[in-house]
């Protein structure tokens, strides 16, 4: 009789054992605690450290100075050409400067705009004037320069626009109550018809010239200049 229940005890145990295909029950494992991200901080003598350095400490060079190598700070009008953009006839990577201008504006937009850049300068060999340079590269008596790095850029003034028909006035253009220079005009409106008598719009920069006192001038000793970054024939 015992040896019997024992043997039913051990089929009903068999039977309530789990199948040897089902996997153990797994308990899952708790939540991690969020990693700390720790971004290591760039040493002192990384390029994002001494770069605004080099721009806080660099030389202003003024408007009528002449420009000189290394890290300089200067101000003009931003000029097409076929190197890029001038200003003061140093040129510049069209898409380097929209970026260190941080500006969404299309290239053509900042034509005519005072900029002021900082930026590392290298003197470059002078060449001859090339008959393809006019109209469509400015030249400049401080152009003999190149910019080795661009480590900072402002607008100083967005571009100025004049209108009205082209007239003489001692020896340069007129358009409205500003003088324009010969050569601004043929490079802007891409050479091409005389402009004298006609409309035309332009984008760029109002400057006063203050007269030598010996000098022949228009009354009160200024010539009220205007400095072109780019025109446009109205009809």
């Amino acid at each position: 009789m015992i040896k019997h229940a024992g043997m039913g005890l051990a089929v009903w145990l068999v039977g309530c054992a789990a199948p040897a295909s089902m996997p153990a029950a797994v308990s899952p494992d708790p939540p991690e605690e969020e990693a700390l991200v720790v971004v290591p901080t760039p040493p002192a003598s990384s390029a994002t450290s001494t770069a605004p350095r080099e721009a806080a400490d660099a030389r202003m060079l003024g408007d009528d100075e002449r420009l000189a190598a290394g890290i300089v700070r200067f101000r003009g009008v931003a000029r097409p050409s076929k190197r890029g953009i001038d200003i003061r006839s140093v040129p510049f990577d069209p898409e380097a400067l929209r970026k260190a201008l941080r500006s969404d504006d299309s290239v053509e937009e900042l034509f005519g705009a005072q900029v002021e850049v900082v930026a590392e300068l290298t003197s470059r060999p002078s060449r001859p004037a090339q008959p393809t340079d006019a109209p469509t590269v400015q030249t400049d008596a401080s152009g003999s320069f190149e910019a080795v790095r661009l480590l900072a850029a402002s607008v100083v003034a967005p571009p100025a626009v004049i209108e009205g028909r082209v007239t003489r006035a001692k020896g340069l253009y007129a358009v409205g109550d500003r003088m324009v220079s010969r050569d601004d005009l043929a490079w802007a409106l891409d050479g091409g018809d005389d402009p004298l008598g006609k409309r035309v719009r332009l984008w760029g920069q109002p400057r006063d010239h203050h007269c030598d006192p010996r000098a022949q001038c228009l009354s009160g000793g200024i010539i009220p200049m205007f400095r072109v970054g780019r025109g446009q024939w109205l009809p």
